[in-house]
């Protein structure tokens, strides 16, 4: 009887000691309930005591599972520490009683997921289906054609936030005043101002946005004579999500054409 309960003791070691081998040397992404790249709104050491801690940042990418709503360290906890806008990969479980999260690991992310250049804007601009600087055209049928599309690297921002507006739209000769193309019941138009024509485009995916994809057509824009002559920049404009367009600090990128109006000698207006 000793004999077989000492076998017993012994294959309930063995098992235990064989489970914590495999739970250690097993991959804790396997683990984790969630798995995000976090970015943390200020420093802050990754320390509960007593009592529990919210970590404080917005997600800016979800690799697993759902985006958690709240992320908290547990009483006597400790996971290392946070610098302000720079992202971690964070490994998250989820308390087993409430909707909310707690670190089992966290990482750095490696150089080749952090941004190395801006996004890329083009606008490409056509006159009656072909490229043009050089078109006599009447104002009653022409019509210019305007996209403008934004390739996004799909790496992350430092200290940028991970969303934007974005801005398309006219200025003209001899004005400080800009016009924006506005979408709203499927219909565009010009209004004065700059009000953006897409709101909170996500930037931490590798992607191209174009404002055509959005409205389901390129933007049209017919002079119907009587406009200032001279020099109209189109331009795109991308910047920090709910944040005023006129402060240069929250532009992320633009990019501008010409497109130059003037009356030919037949009465036409002329674009080049």
């Amino acid at each position: 009887m000793r004999k077989i309960i000492y076998t017993l003791v012994l294959m309930l070691v063995f098992s235990s000691f064989a489970n914590a081998t495999s739970y250690a040397t097993q991959d804790p992404a396997l683990l984790a309930d969630s798995i995000v790249i976090f970015v943390p709104s200020k420093d802050q050491m990754l320390v509960a005591g007593d009592t529990e801690l919210i970590i404080e940042g917005k997600i800016a990418k979800v690799e697993k599972g759902v985006k958690p709503d709240l992320i908290i360290m547990p009483v006597h906890s400790f996971t290392g520490s946070l610098q302000a806008g720079v992202a971690v990969r964070m490994l998250l479980s989820r308390f087993p009683d409430r909707a909310a999260y707690y670190p089992i690991y966290k990482s750095s992310l490696s150089s080749s997921e952090m941004m190395t250049s801006p996004p890329v804007i083009s606008i490409d601009v056509t006159a009656s289906g072909f490229k043009t600087f050089d078109a006599v055209v009447r104002p009653s049928s022409f019509a210019y054609s305007f996209n403008a599309t934004i390739s996004f690297p799909g790496a992350f921002f430092g200290d940028y936030p991970v969303k934007s507006d974005v801005y398309f739209g006219l200025i003209p000769p001899g004005k400080d005043g800009a016009s924006t193309w506005v979408a709203e019941a499927g219909a565009q138009s010009l209004k004065g101002g700059l009000t953006p024509i897409a709101h909170g485009i996500e930037m931490s995916q590798n992607s191209t946005f174009s404002i055509s994809g959005i409205l389901g057509q390129s933007i049209q824009y017919s002079p119907k004579g009587g406009e200032p002559q001279g020099m109209y920049s189109v331009f795109a404009l991308l910047v920090v999500s709910d944040t005023d367009p006129s402060d240069t600090r929250n532009w992320i990128g633009i990019n501008m054409v010409p497109l130059f109006i003037r009356e030919a000698p037949t009465g036409l207006i002329k674009i080049d």
